[in-house]
This record gives structure tokens, C-alpha cells and sequence, in this order.
């Protein structure tokens, strides 16, 4: 009797098998979202969009911030999040091929990614996304066991209810707020004179406020303190942005899921891509274009707002659309493409990349490197982050002339796969 052959072990998955045009996608999200972390290392825009008043930028700035909103912001995150889940479903695949556990190999993986975002959180920004994709990959295990009819029902789901619920609680905090100011119009001409309206005094109010409590003590540690004093600030920051995130989990979630079912299903396979621009899609694209056309010059013009919520909750259903738009447009290329020969090499090294943006940025912005917080201009930071772009390209086709995997995939795969390849 014949000796049973061994069972292959789930290693990484090798250069040879993986496909240039998913690594190009990841490497453009990754090279886009420097764009925008950067600015958010550099200064206090962030806080003053949500809370307390509307950028600040004129002249060039302005367009420089319009143009980084309307093709970046939203759109990298949301790639990501995609190829995220299709990654998941093609390591699932190749350890069920080895007969091995899938689920208990990816909740390892997403575990030991959420402790890299931690750690990043604690050194380096408060606005990490490692640790939220972590929880993201989690996610996308709950519907490894349904069918692809029900993954997309499910996507659809998670991500138009969540755009109704901000929808609706827009108009309802609109609603409160019309309330609230009605009193006025009831003063007589005489009072309007005499006194300053209440939605003034009680704008002054909010914005002193934070100005005293949150924008001075941040401005004032990021821009004297110490590593201490910055880490204290980062934790507070950290949390909050995890807390925002938790808020549009289910949309990255539907978009993570959407990108499980491709890999799984197949109906946007690299190469084998097929638009057929029925005329309802080419207006949903139309239509994307000009929300996130208005949104980006909204974002520039004033603060988020009851009034100015629903054109923002609006803007992330453009960006969907239009990352969705970026995926298809890259995955439609040959391999030899140029596009793809330059951003392949930095999407197979996302991890690195990303934290080498973040380390960039602590070296720069903070007060124990450079200290230039608040001290460049927006458009000064879009040309660090192009440069930053370049050089990257560049570092990571060196790199994987003589290594296999970055320096942070290599960690992250020694530490998820017990018998790695030499």
C-alpha cells in the first residue's frame, strides 16, 4: 500500500500567483491616502471641519484641498476596504486547498493586524486604519457561509440603510435646530435691534468653547510638547477617531463584503471584465461626479453642519461609486502596463508604505522632529505627499528586486504562518 501523500501547508502566497493589477489598486489607495493623513498630521483642519468653522484655505490652497476631496478623500479608504475582503477570500481559498482551518487562519491574521494598528495608534498617529480593517476582516467572516445572492443582499443593505439612518438623522437634527432658533423670530423689531440674534450668540458660545477646550491644548502640545504630551493627546485622538469609525463601520463592511463575493464569484475577475454602460449606470456615475464635484468645493467653503450633513452623507455614496469607478479602471489594464509596473511593487508592500507615510509625518509635523505643525500651507503638504509618493514607488521597486515581501509583510506573515517558504 502507497504511503498517503502530506497535506501542503498554507504558506503566503508567492509573487508568481498573485496579480499585478489588485497589487496596483492597493498600491494607488495606499499612495492616495498619504494625501490626505498627511494634511491631518500637519495641522487642525480635521477638527475645525467638524466642529468650529470652515477651512480656511484661499487661492491656490483652496484648489489644492478641492482637487485632494474630489479624487481622494474617501474613495482610498473605501478601495482598500474592498480589496481587503477580496484578499480575505484568496487566502481562504489557498488554505482550504491545504486542508487547512481558513477561519481560524484569517481571525489570526486579523488579530495580529488590529495589534499593529494598536501599536501605531500608541507610537506614531491617532488616525490609524489597521486596527479598524482588523475588525473590518472579522466582519467579513460572518458571511463566509452564505450565498453569494445573500453577501450582496447583505452589502446593499448595510450600506444603503446606514446612508438613510445619516439621511434621516440629518433632517432630524435640522429640524431641532430650526426649532430651537424659532424664538427669535418672534422678538420684536425693537429687541432684533437691541440684541445680537440667538443663533449668533449661541455659535460664539459653542466656538469659544472649543476653541478654549479642544483646538488650543491640541495646537499647543503638537506644536511644544513632548513625546509624552503628544502620546497622552494621541490616546484621546485615537480614541475618538476608532469612535467614528464604529459609526460607518457597516458601509466599509458592505464594501469589504462586496469584495469577499468578487473573489469568490468572480463577476469582476482581473482580465475578464465586461462593461456593458447600461445608461442607468453611466447616471449613477454622472450623478456621483457632481455630488462629490459640490461636496469638494463644500468641503473647502464650509463646516460640517445641519445644514451641510446631507450633501456630506451624499458625498460617501459618490465616493463609493467613484472608487468603484478606479477599481474597474485599473483592473482593466494589462499587466505591463506602466501604471500597474509602478504601483504594483507599493500595493505589495501596502503594510510598509503606510507606516513609512506615518513615520514620515511624526518626523516632519511633530515637536520632536521637525515641529512644523500649523506651519505649511495645504498645498505645501500635497507636494510632500506627491514626493512622498515618488520615493516610494521608487523604494519599493528597489526592495522587491532582492526580497520577496516588505519588511512589515514579511513580520506579519512570520507571525500568521507557522512553515513560511525559505
Amino acid at each position: 500500500m502507497s504511503a498517503t501523500p502530506p497535506v501542503p501547508k498554507s504558506e503566503p502566497i508567492s509573487p508568481c500567483e498573485r496579480s499585478a493589477r489588485i497589487d496596483a489598486a492597493r498600491g494607488f489607495a495606499i499612495l492616495g491616502l498619504a494625501f490626505v493623513n498627511l494634511h491631518a498630521f500637519a495641522s487642525l483642519d480635521y477638527y475645525k471641519s467638524l466642529f468650529y468653522s470652515a477651512s480656511e484655505n484661499e487661492g491656490v490652497d483652496f484648489w489644492a484641498q478641492f482637487l485632494v476631496e474630489f479624487f481622494i478623500s474617501g474613495k482610498c479608504v473605501a478601495m482598500l476596504a474592498f480589496l481587503l475582503g477580496f484578499g480575505i477570500a484568496m487566502q481562504e481559498r489557498r488554505a482550504e486547498a491545504a486542508g487547512e482551518n481558513a477561519g481560524r487562519l484569517i481571525r489570526k491574521r486579523m488579530l495580529i493586524l488590529m495589534v499593529f494598528g494598536f501599536v501605531h495608534m500608541l507610537l506614531m498617529w491617532w488616525g490609524d486604519i489597521l486596527f479598524a480593517y482588523g475588525l473590518l476582516g472579522l466582519g467579513v467572516l460572518l458571511f463566509r457561509n452564505v450565498s453569494s445572492r445573500a453577501r450582496r443582499f447583505w452589502s446593499a443593505g448595510l450600506i444603503g440603510g446606514w446612508l438613510v439612518i445619516c439621511l434621516g438623522l440629518s433632517a432630524i437634527s435640522h429640524s431641532a435646530e430650526d426649532v430651537e432658533l424659532a424664538p427669535a423670530s418672534e422678538m420684536t423689531p425693537a429687541d432684533l435691534d437691541d440684541s445680537e440674534p440667538a443663533s449668533e450668540v449661541e455659535s460664539d458660545e459653542d466656538g469659544d468653547w472649543f476653541e478654549d477646550h479642544v483646538i488650543t491644548p491640541i495646537y499647543d502640545t503638537y506644536s511644544e510638547g513632548s513625546f509624552l504630551d503628544v502620546f497622552g493627546v494621541r490616546m484621546i485622538e485615537s480614541l475618538f477617531k476608532q469612535i467614528v469609525f464604529l459609526f460607518g463601520l457597516p458601509v466599509y463592511l458592505g464594501v469589504a463584503i462586496l469584495g469577499y463575493d468578487d473573489c469568490r464569484s468572480s463577476w469582476l475577475t482581473p482580465g475578464d471584465i465586461r462593461l456593458t454602460r447600461p445608461r442607468w449606470l453611466r447616471a449613477i456615475v454622472v450623478v456621483s461626479v457632481g455630488v462629490a464635484l459640490f461636496a469638494a468645493w463644500l468641503a473647502g467653503a464650509y463646516p460640517l453642519n445641519p445644514v451641510t450633513a446631507p450633501a456630506y452623507v451624499l458625498s460617501i455614496a459618490a465616493g463609493l461609486v467613484i472608487a468603484g469607478m478606479y477599481l474597474v479602471l485599473i483592473l482593466r489594464l494589462r499587466s505591463e502596463n506602466i501604471v500597474v509596473r509602478m504601483m504594483a511593487p507599493v500595493g505589495r508592500m501596502a503594510l510598509t508604505n503606510y507606516l513609512l507615510q506615518s513615520a514620515v509625518g511624526c518626523f516632519v509635523f511633530y515637536p520632536y522632529g521637525l515641529g512644523w505643525y500649523e506651519k505649511v500651507s495645504y498645498s505645501e503638504v500635497v507636494v510632500l505627499a506627491a514626493a512622498i509618493a515618488i520615493v516610494q514607488i521608487i523604494f519599493s521597486q528597489l526592495w522587491l528586486r532582492n526580497h520577496r515581501f516588505g519588511p512589515m509583510e514579511w513580520l506579519w506573515r512570520r507571525a500568521t504562518y507557522p512553515h513560511p517558504k525559505n
